[in-house]
C-alpha cells in the first residue's frame, strides 16, 4: 500500500512539474498580447492626446494587467521623481526589478528597449513609425511565441506524466 502510494506521488509531481514548465509557454504569449495592447495604448496617448510620457506611463498601467503594468509604473515612478536621465534607463530598471515576474525572452525585452531609446526623442510623425515599427516587430514575436505554445506545451506534459511513469516502473 505504502509503495503504491509512493508510486502515485511520483507521478503526480513529475506531472505537475511537467505542467508548470509548459505553463511558461502559455505565460509568454499573453504577456506578449499584453504588451502589443499596452504599446498601442501609449501610442494613442502620446500620438493623439498629446498626453507627458510620465501621465501616459501612469494611464497605461492601469489599463494593463499585472506585470505589465508594473513596467510602466516603475517607470513613471523613476522619472517623476528624477531617478534616471531617460526614458530607456527607467525601463531598463523597471524590467531588471520585474524580471522574475516577466516570462519575456531577450528578442522581446530587446524591441521595447529599442521602442524606448527613441521614446520623445524625434515629432509626432517619427513617433508614430517608431511605435508602428514596434509594433510588426511585436507580431512576429507573439506568432513565434504561439508556434511555440503550440508545439511544447503537450509534449512538456506528457514529458512529465512520462518522466513520472519511467521513475516508477525502475524503481519497481
Amino acid at each position: 500500500m505504502l509503495k503504491a502510494i509512493g508510486c502515485l506521488l511520483i507521478i503526480v509531481g513529475c506531472t505537475f512539474v511537467g505542467f508548470m514548465y509548459g505553463e511558461k509557454f502559455n505565460k509568454r504569449v499573453i504577456q506578449l498580447n499584453e504588451l502589443d495592447k499596452s504599446i498601442i495604448q501609449l501610442k494613442n496617448e502620446i500620438v493623439y492626446i498629446y498626453t507627458t510620457l510620465p501621465n501616459a506611463f501612469l494611464n497605461v498601467s492601469k489599463k494593463c494587467m499585472y506585470p505589465i503594468g508594473d513596467l510602466y509604473i516603475d517607470a513613471r515612478n523613476l522619472l517623476v521623481d528624477n531617478k534616471v536621465d531617460s526614458v530607456y534607463e527607467a525601463f531598463e530598471l523597471s524590467i531588471k526589478k520585474n524580471e522574475d515576474k516577466l516570462y519575456l525572452n531577450d528578442n522581446d525585452i530587446k524591441i521595447l528597449s529599442d521602442l524606448t531609446k527613441n521614446l520623445g526623442e524625434s515629432d509626432i510623425e517619427g513617433q508614430i513609425s517608431i511605435f508602428e515599427l514596434t509594433l510588426k516587430n511585436l507580431e512576429k514575436q507573439i506568432k513565434t511565441a504561439e508556434s511555440l505554445r503550440n508545439k511544447n506545451l503537450k509534449m512538456y506534459r506528457y514529458l512529465g506524466f512520462t518522466v513520472g511513469a519511467v521513475i516508477v516502473i525502475i524503481l519497481i
